[in-house]
């Protein structure tokens, strides 16, 4: 009975499964034109590697000013640039690999020139601080109070 079971749920695990693609081929730059709009599109190759590289032009910047003024303004970037895909300024096609290459630059550049404030970098060990010195060292001390001490 386990065998059959065995059997058959490996039988239906290597089925190939049937995939969908858009109509239309990629050129030797890794992209082609959308006919739809004649907006490029890229996929893959050199053509992604270009889009990632004028990403980081754009957004490495934004974000290292934003980190030398302290202020992550990283939720806003992005939703502006949903914002800019809703009203059709960003294709929808290029959304899908420019803004996650956008968002990576702004953060990139924003953790590349920020510097964090004393209480960001050091709050664990003040916590830790904190509860040592409420909760672990005021019953060692009334251990030691009530212990008696032997006179000559």
């Amino acid at each position: 009975m386990k065998t059959r079971i065995l059997f058959c749920l490996l039988f239906i695990l290597l089925i190939p499964f049937q995939t969908f693609a858009h109509s239309g081929r990629t050129d030797s730059y890794g992209g082609h034109n959308k006919t739809s709009n004649g907006t490029y599109h890229c996929h893959s190759g050199k053509c992604l590697e270009d889009a990632r590289e004028q990403a980081y032009q754009i957004a490495f910047p934004i974000g290292q000013e934003d980190g030398r003024l302290g202020e992550n303004e990283y939720t806003e970037y992005e939703s502006t640039l949903w914002e800019r895909v809703r009203e059709g300024t960003i294709d929808t096609d290029q959304a899908e690999y420019m803004i996650s290459y956008l968002l990576r630059a702004y953060k990139e550049g924003y953790e590349d020139t920020y510097i964090p404030t004393f209480w960001e970098k050091y709050k664990y060990y003040m916590i830790g601080l904190f509860v040592l010195s409420f909760w672990v060292v005021p019953p060692m001390l009334q251990k030691y109070k009530n212990k008696k001490v032997p006179t000559n």
